[in-house]
């Protein structure tokens, strides 16, 4: 098998932020947010839990990095 690194541009539909990421983004970007969803936080977790965005026009593409494994043919000699 070969692993080969790609990367890949794809615009930005939901993002995961703190409750005081959502402040500030709720004030320069409220026309572009959607709908907003809490999830509580967890037992021994510091903070106050995390906040999904999800936004009505997607933010500019941003790069997802990953590793690719391709299968390796082997031809008889």
């Amino acid at each position: 098998m070969i692993k080969t690194q790609f990367k890949i541009d794809r615009p930005l539909y939901t993002k995961k932020v703190t409750p005081e990421e959502f402040l500030k983004l709720n004030e320069v970007d409220k026309e572009n947010i959607e709908s907003v969803e809490f999830l509580k936080p967890k037992l021994g977790q510091q903070g106050f839990g995390e906040i999904i965005i999800r936004y009505k026009i997607p933010l500019p593409p941003h790069n997802v990095t990953g590793t690719r494994i391709k299968r390796q043919t082997i031809s008889a000699p």
